[in-house]
């Protein structure tokens, strides 16, 4: 399976690639009145609409008071699409599904496994190629 491995507040997540349709710099934010902590605001992509919300919120309740981030990940899912600000996107990744610890529990055709994490390989990176870097797998249905 192809995954998008991203930082968020060091901790290394992953996506299926199969629910990314593009990662993009930051852009300008709409804000929304009387929207929860983590829904950011509003961007424009191509024309059109989408909400922005923060990994960051989502995953550790906690706001950025600054509500900066390196990348966005745009997501679809059940015919709707969202995106989320995340610190940076580092890479592609090809994983095995033995390899897979699914964050927030498990889908339908995904099986939760204990204890197993990925390391990132050919990366130059020294800090994502360090062995006590575990990489949490995030379904886009948890979200």
């Amino acid at each position: 399976m192809q995954v998008i491995l991203l930082k968020m507040n060091s901790q290394l997540y992953a996506f299926e690639s199969k629910h990314v349709a593009e990662v993009v710099d930051p852009l300008p934010v709409l804000p929304l009145p009387y929207m929860p902590p983590s829904v950011q605001g509003l961007i424009n992509i191509h024309g059109e609409l989408i909400v922005l919300q923060s990994l960051d919120t989502i995953l550790n309740n906690t706001v950025r008071q600054d509500n900066s981030c390196g990348n966005l990940l745009v997501l679809i899912t059940n015919n709707s699409k969202y995106a989320l600000s995340v610190d940076k996107v580092q890479s592609m990744l090809e994983v095995e599904d033995s390899q897979i610890n699914w964050f927030g529990g498990n889908s339908s055709e995904q099986q939760e496994t204990e204890e197993d994490s990925v390391e990132p390989q050919e990366n130059s990176d020294d800090e994502l190629s360090s062995a006590s870097d575990d990489v949490a797998f995030i379904s886009a249905e948890f979200l």
